[in-house]
């Protein structure tokens, strides 16, 4: 019984952790354009980090490793140049929303219902 607990913990968490990853990451993108827009480097590294270690714990390699390069950029360029690595990360996300929205339907499916006798 006890490993039916974890492994529903775990859906659980997953679930919760896909949909804060859902909501947060437009704002971190946000977050960027506009440090981009003032090439205030350390707040656009600040939201780069944050966005690359939630997109690392979720599977979202692409995106974690342009936050990667944007956070070498920051640290060696004016943040103007990290625009198009940007972008690139903008795209991705688009894509990997999309994913994470079928897992997001797939886990909550799985959800057994409170309401029913187990």
């Amino acid at each position: 019984m006890e490993l039916v607990i974890q492994l529903r913990n775990a859906r659980l968490s997953a679930f919760v952790r896909s949909d804060l990853f859902l909501q947060t990451t437009p704002q971190r993108l946000e977050e960027m354009r506009g440090a981009l827009r003032f090439e205030d480097a350390r707040s656009l590294e600040v939201a780069a980090h944050s966005l690359k270690g939630a997109a690392a714990q979720l599977g979202a390699r692409g995106m974690a490793d342009l936050c990667s390069q944007i956070l070498a950029v920051c640290r060696t360029a004016s943040p103007y140049a990290a625009r198009e690595l940007l972008d690139a990360l903008e795209a991705e996300w688009r894509s990997e929303r999309a994913n994470f929205l079928v897992e997001k339907d797939r886990l909550k499916a799985s959800r057994p219902d409170p309401r029913r006798p187990r």
